[in-house]
């Protein structure tokens, strides 16, 4: 009978303090319905200032109450309760971070170019001997100059222009927590060219 009594004891012990938990627990979520209720009287009132005073104060007492949070347009983001302009800039600062991390790609070798043969000089043909005309003891008449021919070369003219557009202002994220801004040119570059001929002079 004894054991009975004691086991009633301690049964009465551990159910008191768990009703009264229970009964805390239900006081405070009828308290944060009725903070609740009353911001959203607040704002349809027009008093945002009240209205958000009121869910603050609520809290205070729940830091992770959904509903007042959602009440401030806040949402929750690596970690912590943040507006949607701080979640924004956080993923633009993520998406450059890694953009400046991110390896740059091996460029393919550039295949050589096969060298351009030199132009050759064409043989000069044999003038042919013409039988003298002149009488002896006269004198012998100017000979006609030899014709030359003029040699030319093969040459890879390229000419580039590059114009300044403006400067670019990126958002970037450092390993230590910090953040900062660097300031990038943007340029416009146009190439053009090709194989020229050109002549290099005359040959004897």
């Amino acid at each position: 009978m004894r054991s009975l009594v004691v086991a009633a004891l301690f049964g009465l012990a551990f159910a008191v303090p768990a009703q009264e938990a229970r009964r805390a627990l239900a006081a405070d979520a009828c308290l944060d319905a009725k903070s609740m209720e009353a911001a959203r009287r607040l704002r349809a009132r027009g008093d945002e200032g009240a209205a958000q005073a009121r869910v603050r104060e609520l809290l205070e007492r729940q830091p992770d109450h959904f509903e007042a949070r959602a009440f401030l347009g806040q949402q929750f983001f690596a970690g912590r309760w943040r507006l949607p302009e701080e979640i924004a800039y956080l993923r633009r600062a993520g998406r450059a971070e890694a953009v400046a991390t991110a390896p740059v790609p091996a460029k393919a070798p550039v295949p050589a170019k096969a060298p351009v043969p030199a132009a050759v000089p064409a043989p000069l043909p044999a003038a042919p001997r013409e039988p003298l005309q002149f009488p002896l003891g006269a004198a012998a008449p100017r000979s006609r100059p030899r014709p030359r021919s003029a040699a030319f070369g093969m040459f890879d003219i390229r000419l580039q222009s590059v114009r300044l557009l403006g400067i670019d202002t990126v958002p970037v994220s450092f390993g230590n927590g910090n953040g900062g801004r660097l300031q990038l040119p943007r340029t416009e570059s146009v190439s053009f060219g090709g194989a020229v001929c050109l002549p290099l002079g005359l040959l004897q």
